[in-house]
């Protein structure tokens, strides 16, 4: 969308102003002038503030050209945010390999039917002697292997592919983005996508570029397996950064 205003105010021929908006939400207006050739010209500086559509924006460039033998014409271009915060996702599901000691029925069963472990034959610990196939635990009492007997096929077996969920979201705004939450648990929250309890969001990168005085944002958010993000390493859940 753009606008024109020609007509003659004192020593200046009003140009045009005209405007274009992205995807994110960020406004770029283009602002030109033109002034006698005769008198000096005065141009804005970089960053220096304008008031368009009750929106406040900042220079991020600006020229001066000979527009004919009578007047020179003053370019300015002005960048800010749009009046609607405009929000882009972007929603990843594919599959990632995890060690079989994560899977959700390793132990015990939660679909109704048995546990891994008591499908290879049950649970026997490392240097015992066990009539057919296991799986075997240290002295401590974490997975080590299948032995070479284990039912269904499980010998051998080290890990499972996992459904894993990325999700983006892209904004433009006005405030320096805060990156202390990136590598913290997500609560979620309007637009993002539903995902089934006990899974839970970990924010695992933030980027952004500065232009003018916005910044385009891009957030990472990683849905965790069916145990949910462990709070003792990521800590507890909080709020999502603020677009």
């Amino acid at each position: 969308m753009s606008a024109t205003y020609i007509g003659y105010s004192g020593a200046n021929l009003n140009g045009e102003i005209s405007y274009k908006e992205n995807k994110d939400g960020l406004v770029e207006y283009t602002v030109r002038n033109l002034i006698r050739a005769d008198l000096s010209v005065t141009t804005p500086a970089i960053g220096d503030s304008i008031s368009i559509d009750s929106q406040t924006l900042k220079i991020t460039d600006v020229s001066v050209e000979i527009a004919n033998p009578d007047f020179k014409e003053v370019v300015s271009t002005y960048v800010g945010k749009s009046s609607t915060t405009s929000i882009q996702y972007d929603v990843t599901n594919a599959t990632g390999e995890e060690p079989i000691a994560t899977n959700y029925n390793f132990l015990v069963s939660h679909d109704n039917s048995d546990s891994i472990v008591n499908f290879a034959g049950g649970a026997i610990t490392a240097g015992t002697t066990c009539n057919g196939g296991a799986a075997v635990f240290d002295a401590d009492g974490a997975f080590s292997h299948f032995n070479k007997g284990a039912k269904r096929n499980l010998f051998g077996v080290t890990s499972y592919l996992n459904p894993a969920v990325t999700f983006r979201r892209c904004f433009t705004t006005n405030t320096q983005p805060d990156l202390s939450k990136v590598g913290r648990i997500i609560t979620s929250e309007l637009g993002f996508p539903t995902i089934q309890a006990p899974r839970t969001w970990l924010l695992t990168a933030i980027a952004y570029q500065k232009r003018g005085n916005t910044y385009d944002v891009t957030q990472d958010y990683r849905a965790s397996d069916t145990k949910g993000w462990n709070t003792f390493i990521y800590g507890e859940a909080t709020s999502a950064p603020a677009p």
